[in-house]
């Protein structure tokens, strides 16, 4: 198999590589960020509703990178640890600190009965939620745990080696935040989190665990991280704050609220943000609290939990080892690495994850997409509308929105009642380091199809055909931009839409000669599959008795011919079947890692489906 050989990129943050004007430029931006989030500074209004909130850690990351690179910052723009939360409560490996009286009480400070040992319950419940998330963010995989490493060793700056959680009031705009220890020369660092003490204003105040579980979860990994990489993120220059792009931080930390309480369904409180603004690329981010870019880092956890549905949870695990590996941001390619390792690609990933954006709320089928997507808004943020095709041709270009980088759009083609299908010629604004990808789907309730159009990646220009439109409440075009280098600007382009209606399957009666889907899907080889199953569909008027199937590798060579199945004449129809490919070629070897495609023929008519093969042996 092709393997992926990924250079090395490190930030490299020396001591007084930032010119003085950015200084003291980062040091007011800090000032103003650290008021805000301590509550010293009109309050973050909230753009959707009182559950909609902001985790602070992207600042105080911001504030470490600074120091990294030597800008001595005062105290006013840095986050200190509390010396005014006198009382504490420890655990096996938590110690949350607090005070029993004051602004900064927490929820309900008079309350001490479950038990009655002298700290508020609150504080209690506090302890034993962040002691879960410990025991279920770095407990082994053995016991259905995540096996994260543990945070650092802040090596008794708390007061003893436990990790500190801080509980206080901070304005109702954020939930609570992970700071970096102070370290000059490491990038993987202890760290302490601060905390809400009663989530008064938040849409929680009358259930504050439930806001405290989510956000410890949250946080909690953020300390996770720092032990893989403090500077994982993007920015345009290392030395001004306000370009900093922390997505992936925020992204994998909100997955995680969903992996150790999935009952609460916090997140889908963001969602708006990622499917109200498709074309906004992964790694958008803003500190502007006004801005959708600021909320959409959060509601990118639909990414990780794409990967993991598709994937496993622990290819979350794994990005953040590879992020390890080197100081700085290297995120999309570690992923990049890790997804061909799997037989796909990010590009592939991107654009199948795209597919799986469309269908969510109404059009949720959870057999097939996010598992969780009937939770999802109702639809995402639609481009383009055809909604008359029959007379002429369309052309579509000048869009409002075009996608960035690692963005998608959505060009809706209202389906006609006459037998026949579309061509679609597409063509996408050149683009380096990077490529266009798109997808055709045939949209209908619980049996939705689609297939990937073939574009040359860098110029985008390309073709493909749906055949029996009528058959479909829509046609959905949903170009992308992929690549591992990212570029925060939109991509242009143009195309046509054309009905004909010769593009027809089955006489155009019927979609049923199809590959429905293929599973365990990756088909990984040596970890206990030992066959992939491949489900197909038949038309009642299928009339021949006999199908073949064809398997090639991504090279159009032929690896594997299996058998051909018999298909009893005399049962009624529509068949639902399945044929078994063992992972082997004709030689009895088993197959390469990489893509395959499976190709049904029979009674003059072919279709093919994509299978990802891993081979661990």
């Amino acid at each position: 198999m092709r393997k992926l050989v990924l250079p090395i990129i490190l930030t490299l943050l020396a001591a007084g590589n930032v010119p003085a004007d950015n200084q003291s430029e980062s040091v007011l931006f800090l000032r103003e960020q650290m008021a805000i989030l301590k509550g010293n500074a009109p309050e973050i209004p909230s753009p959707t509703g009182t559950n909609v909130r902001l985790c602070g850690t992207p600042i105080t990351v911001a504030g470490y990178s600074l120091r990294k690179q030597g800008v001595p910052l005062p105290a006013d723009a840095m986050v200190l640890r509390p010396t005014f939360l006198p009382d504490t409560l420890g655990g096996e490996h938590i110690l949350v600190h607090y005070v029993s009286s004051g602004a900064h009480a927490p929820y309900e400070v008079s309350v001490d009965t479950l038990p009655a040992d002298g700290a508020p319950d609150y504080i209690n419940r506090v302890l034993e939620i962040f002691e879960h998330c410990w025991d279920f963010e770095t407990g082994p995989v053995s016991l259905n745990y995540l096996g994260f490493n543990a945070p650092p060793s802040d090596a008794g700056l708390g007061g003893d080696n436990r990790y500190d959680v801080y509980v206080m009031a901070l304005d109702p705009g954020f939930f609570g935040f992970t700071s970096p220890d102070d370290d000059t020369t490491g990038y993987q660092v202890s760290s302490f989190i601060t905390l809400e003490n009663d989530f008064a204003g938040t849409g929680y105040q009358n259930n504050p665990l439930d806001a405290a579980k989510v956000t410890a979860a949250h946080e909690f990994f953020h300390a996770i991280q720092f032990g893989y990489d403090a500077l994982e993120f993007d920015f345009d220059d290392p030395g001004i704050p306000a370009t900093y792009k922390p997505w992936w931080l925020e992204a994998s930390a909100t997955w995680m609220e969903d992996q150790v309480y999935d009952d609460i369904n916090d997140y889908i409180n963001y969602l708006p943000f990622f499917y109200g603004y498709p074309w906004m690329g992964l790694g958008s981010f803003s500190y502007s609290y006004g801005n959708p870019r600021a909320y959409h880092p959060y509601a990118s956890c639909v990414w990780p939990i794409y990967l993991t549905e598709k994937y496993g949870s622990g290819i979350v695990k794994e990005i953040w080892q590879g992020c390890a590996s080197v100081p700085g941001y290297n995120t999309l390619l570690v992923t990049e690495g890790l997804l061909q390792s799997r037989g796909s690609s990010l590009s592939e990933a991107y654009l199948e994850f795209s597919v799986w954006n469309y269908h969510t709320g109404q059009r949720a089928d959870t057999s097939v997409y996010f598992s969780e997507g009937a939770l999802f808004p109702d639809s995402i943020n639609i481009t383009g509308f055809i909604g008359d095709l029959t007379s002429t041709p369309v052309l579509f270009g000048g869009l409002p929105n075009p996608p960035e980088h690692l963005g998608a759009n959505y060009i809706v083609i209202r389906a006609g009642q006459d037998i026949g299908g579309i061509a679609v010629r597409f063509d996408g604004t050149d683009v380096v380091n990077a490529g266009w990808f798109a997808a055709i789907v045939g949209y209908r309730q619980g049996d939705s199809q689609w297939q990937d159009m073939f574009l040359v990646p860098n110029t985008g220009d390309g073709a493909e055909q749906w055949p029996d439109w009528n058959l479909y409440d829509e046609i959905v075009i949903i170009p992308t931009v992929s690549g591992y280098f990212p570029f925060y600007n939109s991509y242009t382009y143009h195309g046509e839409v054309n009905y004909d209606p010769s593009i027809v399957t089955n006489g155009g009666t019927s979609p049923e000669f199809k590959i429905t889907k293929a599973y365990p899907s990756p088909f990984v080889i040596g970890s206990g599959s030992s066959e992939v199953t491949i489900p197909y569909s038949l038309d009642r008027r299928y009339t021949k008795t006999e199908l073949g199937f064809l398997i090639y590798n991504s090279y159009g060579e032929l690896v594997r011919e299996l058998p051909k199945t018999d298909i009893p004449s005399t049962s009624p129809g529509p068949h639902s079947i399945g044929i078994i490919w063992d992972g082997r070629n004709d030689d009895g070897q088993y197959a390469a890692s990489g893509i395959y495609i499976l190709y049904m023929e029979g009674d003059g008519k072919s279709t093919s489906f994509k299978i990802a093969v891993v081979n661990n042996r």
